[in-house]
């Protein structure tokens, strides 16, 4: 998340309930605010908040990114959201990740049994045009659509059951997913904004 929404979004979220919320910062291990350098101003300007700052190695994604989709998705530290479970303590069980500049009260959203994210989900989408040719005719890929009725969900706010998250290996099957991405380039964000004829 971009810093100055984070102070923004935490400023906003302690004033109005601040008895109620712990906050969970994720610093980046190789760009400016570092872990120690967000806490110190996290508690400058907020000498009440109860928070923890966590440090995140980018090492665990960078090998993973496919460079040149679109410029914000180049930097790692917006690919934290997947290690949420391994990054933050294990006694933490449920967390709502706010993303830039979204603001919204998530927490008593029913996730259910078997579901891991809760968060707005779009199902009105064109999938045939979201991913490449590539993609659809490669049969092991494409079948994870089978029997299903394609949907996405905005990945910048979300309820997440972090024990779900482990037990389930979310962690793995994303990374998966990116390889398959990078190796393949199944999406085209090109394609999906329609920059590309055809």
């Amino acid at each position: 998340m971009e810093f100055k929404s984070s102070v923004r979004i935490a400023n906003q979220l302690h004033s109005s309930c601040p008895e109620n919320i712990y906050f969970h910062f994720i610093a980046s291990q190789s760009k400016s605010p570092k872990p120690d350098e967000l806490s110190w101003i996290i508690k400058t300007v907020f000498p009440s908040l109860d928070f923890k700052v966590y440090s995140f190695d980018d090492r665990f994604v960078k090998n993973l990114i496919l460079y040149s989709i679109r410029e914000a998705l180049e930097d790692p530290l917006n690919y934290a959201r997947i290690y949420l479970a391994d990054i933050l303590d294990s006694s933490v069980s449920r967390v709502i990740y706010l993303d830039s500049n979204i603001i919204v009260k998530l927490w008593s959203v029913s996730l259910g049994l078997t579901t891991a994210i809760g968060a707005p989900v779009y199902c009105h989408a064109n999938f045939t045009k979201y991913f490449t040719d590539r993609f659809w005719s490669d049969s092991r890929l494409s079948r994870v659509f089978d029997g299903k009725k394609p949907c996405y969900f905005n990945t910048g706010v979300m309820v997440m059951d972090l024990m779900k998250w482990r037990t389930e290996d979310y962690r793995s099957r994303t990374e998966r997913w990116m390889e398959i991405q990078k190796e393949e380039r199944i999406y085209d964000e090109a394609l999906n904004r329609g920059e590309r004829g055809g």
